[in-house]
Formats: C-alpha cells, structure tokens, sequence
C-alpha cells in the first residue's frame, strides 16, 4: 500500500488572498489553523461583531468568488506581529500593522482605491477579539479543509488542463491516497502523528476556482469538468481536529 504523506500546510491569515505556506504547525481541539482567515474585508455592509463573532457567507466579504482582481494582489503576513504587506510586480504599494487602528485605516483606504469603486461599500478590516480561534471559513464549523493531489492530478490527466493546487485554497494537501478516495472517508480519521482528524464533509467547489492565481483572470470552468467527467462538483474535505498535536510537512499520514 502507498504511504500517504503530508505535502503542504496552507494558511490563508486575509480571507480570499495570498497563501503562507507552513513547514508545520500545531493543531488544537475544535478549531481551525492558528491565524487561518483571521482577518477578511468585508465587502458591503454586515453586522459584524468582533467580540461575538458569527459566521456570514463568503460573498459578504472581498473573495475570489465575486472580485476576481483579488489574484492581482500579493499578500504577505508576519503571524508574530499581525503585520501585512501587499504588494503587486513585486513593488511593494502598502503596509501595516493590522493591531494598528490607523495603519488599517490606510490599508483600507488603499483597498478602497485598488478597486475603483467595484465594491458593495467602502471596505473595512474584520476581525474577532474573542480567544476561540474564530476564522472567516467558508462554512460554520471550525475545521480543516484537505486537499488529495491524486485527485487532482487524475483531473489534470481527464481535463488536459494543468491547474494550480491553491485555486482550491485548502490547508492541507495529502498524497499517497487514490484518487477520489476521500470522498468515501466521510466519518472517517486520519492519524497525522498525535493529530487525529475525522472528515465529515465533501468540498462543494464554487466559481472561485476559476480564478487563475497567477494572471487574476478566469481562464477555466472547473465546476462544469468535475460535472461532466465525475457527475459532482467536489474537490477536497473537510475534516474536525479531534486530537490535538504538531504536524509538520513530509508527515506520515495513517488511516
């Protein structure tokens, strides 16, 4: 039997924006990885609470799904003082300190400007001041979103495309499994050293993937191929930490 191993660990700290890419991390009871969607913009108005965070639908907020010049944007995070770069080409156009009332209001102002009056409403910088871990998920439960490259790469060889694994925005990307063979796992664990995960949903993808991470442009249909070769539109899992640990890149993983 192939051993299936840990491939990549994938934080996204600014909803619907740049990829940090873990070498590990440590994962704890009920929640999601330390500083995944810690912050969004919001993207019109909501009622959002900061010290009694709940759960909105991504299209509340600036994402891929409904701005796709989010792409055109490159975002790094430094986790240890909450501070954010972006940049484009390169260049380097703002930064700051997301604890910093006026340094987010000049990344909000920018993020205003950046797109020319696209947005719903003037945008703001969301974020929860409880201790829970709250994160700007796409879905309600505190999880992990798990990707299997075979997968993947069985739908590069059925499609012709050659597709970038981030378009799916998933923390955890896995190999060694069959392909597709996650999706008959529902209720099932997967043992990454002491970190015991139990899968309990199918990833219904939405237009998001369409946006190439690259060129900021949507250059495919991935939705309608996942239709018309498999006859869903699921690509990844979800799954709950049930036992709390470290796990780190290049891990076995155990079923």
């Amino acid at each position: 039997m192939t051993q299936i191993t840990l491939n990549s660990i994938n934080r996204f700290p600014i909803k619907g924006f740049t990829v940090d890419q873990l070498q590990k991390t440590s994962l704890t009871i009920g929640k999601t990885i330390l500083g995944d969607r810690k912050y969004s913009f919001q993207d019109g108005e909501i009622d959002f609470d900061e010290y009694d965070p709940q759960h909105f639908r991504k299209t509340k907020f600036i994402v891929l799904v409904n701005r796709q010049k989010v792409a055109s944007l490159n975002t790094s995070f430094d986790a240890a003082g909450d501070y954010l770069t972006i940049k484009k080409d390169n260049k380097i156009l703002i930064e700051g300190d997301l604890t910093s009332s006026s340094d987010r209001r000049e990344i909000e102002f920018f993020i205003n400007d950046y797109f020319e009056g696209d947005l719903k409403s003037d945008t703001k910088i969301l974020f929860a001041q409880d201790e829970s871990g709250y994160s700007f998920s796409d879905v309600k439960p505190k999880c992990i979103s798990i990707l299997n490259l075979a997968s993947l790469r069985q739908f590069e060889q059925d499609t012709g495309l050659t597709i970038d694994p981030i378009r799916f925005r998933c923390n955890l990307h896995i190999d060694g499994l069959p392909a597709f063979e996650e999706l008959n796992l529902i209720d099932q664990n997967l043992k990454i050293g002491d970190v015991q995960l139990n899968i309990f949903k199918k990833i219904v993808r939405c237009p998001a993937v369409d946006v190439n991470p690259t060129t900021a442009m949507r250059d495919t249909d991935l939705n309608k191929l996942l239709k018309q070769h498999y006859n869903h539109m699921f690509m990844g899992v979800y799954a709950m930490v049930k036992q709390k640990g470290e796990i780190k890149v290049g891990d076995n993983i155990m079923r």
